[in-house]
């Protein structure tokens, strides 16, 4: 055959009518839900996760409970403790030696 009459061919051609079962069971699956069923369902259903999704899920959630049980830090004092100091705490200066440095 050639292609000018397989295009005629395709376009004569009819998609068969699909069996009155096929549509008994898609309504059937699709149809609304009564509560027991939906409780059914959330009690036995499943729900298909890709295995790279599942994987991050499980690393993020192991990561973020590292985090939340590791122990605190050790609280570091930034600053020394500050002793009160008077004005007669201080002494002049027993020799000061003075030094000159020229540059050339």
């Amino acid at each position: 055959m050639r292609d000018d009459e397989l295009k005629e061919l395709l376009k004569s051609w009819q998609a068969p009518e699909a069996p009155p079962s096929l549509e008994r069971s898609t309504w059937e699956r699709w149809r609304p839900r009564r509560p027991a069923a939906l409780l059914a369902w959330l009690l036995t259903g499943t729900v298909r996760i890709p295995v790279p999704v599942c994987g991050l899920v499980a690393a993020a959630l192991i990561m973020s409970v590292g985090v939340a049980l590791r122990p605190a830090p050790p609280v570091v004092q930034s600053h020394p403790q500050l002793v009160p100091v008077s004005i007669g705490d201080f002494r002049p200066v027993q020799e000061l030696t003075m030094r000159v440095v020229r540059e050339d």
